[in-house]
């Protein structure tokens, strides 16, 4: 008889940046510590199911290619399992086989989230015989490059193509009780287009998160990262000095509130997820 009962809370995080901002090394340090822990303790590690879309975690686990964290890889004792799917049947494959291992404590981890939505455009072209390339170039050549629009899609098809990605995107969040940390790249907003599912949350930050509409709403947590230069100058407006980068995060929204604040950030960002 199914009676009532009380699921327990867990982190839904979507972490969005621009390359070099410390997305990846977030949930790297994350694992990290968890291991560490696990070594003074005794206890079993967290595990981090990693679906590596970007093709990004031999640069930090593979021993043979110098990799700092190859301890964290799984088949080294560590705590990171990482599945490179770069196609969309592997992808399918890795979400059956994540599905099956994820347990409450452990962590999914899409690195990148954006591409995932990526490959199932290219999955939905594929299905009509063609490719996303091909489908851009004929709309521009057919309406011109001020009027295509966003993309190589009608948006009864943009519909079809999001309900593909929310089959995985939405199947892990709903069959295993694991934390979700989804990665996504950033772009600046484009104000002609229409806001949906949340992304007038960032309406005050000038960037939002590359991903299928339904992610930004879906998550309870929302942060985007940014760097840039500060260039130093004197009264007569010389440089002083070298370039100083200086790093932001802005926390669009915290375990389901909207937030709409900008702070700094260091190395130790993980310590704040």
């Amino acid at each position: 008889e199914f009676t009532h009962r009380l699921l327990s809370r867990r982190e839904t995080i979507l972490l969005g940046g621009d390359p070099v901002t410390g997305k990846t090394w977030t949930y790297i340090m994350m694992a990290q510590r968890a291991y560490e822990e696990a070594q003074a303790t005794g206890k079993d590690s967290p595990r981090f199911f990693v679906f590596d879309l970007d093709d990004t975690l031999g640069a930090y686990l593979d021993a043979d290619g110098g990799g700092e964290f190859a301890h964290l890889y799984v088949e080294n004792g560590g705590n990171i399992y990482p599945y490179p799917a770069m196609t969309w049947a592997e992808i399918g494959g890795a979400v059956r086989v994540v599905e099956s291992l994820a347990q409450r404590s452990d962590w999914i981890v899409w690195d990148t989230i954006s591409r995932l939505y990526d490959r199932a455009q290219q999955q939905f072209a594929a299905s009509m015989g063609t490719t996303v390339e091909d489908l851009i170039a004929a709309k521009i050549d057919k309406m011109g490059i001020n009027r295509a629009g966003f993309g190589a899609f009608e948006p009864s098809e943009w519909n079809a193509i999001g309900r593909m990605h929310d089959a995985f995107f939405d199947h892990l969040i709903t069959q295993t009780r694991a934390n979700i940390l989804a990665l996504a790249h950033v772009r600046e907003q484009v104000e002609k287009r229409a806001k949906r599912e949340g992304k007038f949350l960032y309406d005050s930050f000038g960037l939002e998160p590359v991903t299928a509409p339904r992610v930004s709403k879906v998550m309870e947590t929302s942060i985007l990262l940014y760097s840039w230069l500060v260039i130093r100058k004197d009264e007569r407006g010389g440089r002083v000095g070298a370039p100083v980068a200086r790093r932001e995060m802005a926390i669009a929204k915290d375990r389901g509130k909207a937030y709409g604040v900008r702070v700094p950030y260091d190395t130790d960002l993980y310590e704040t997820l």
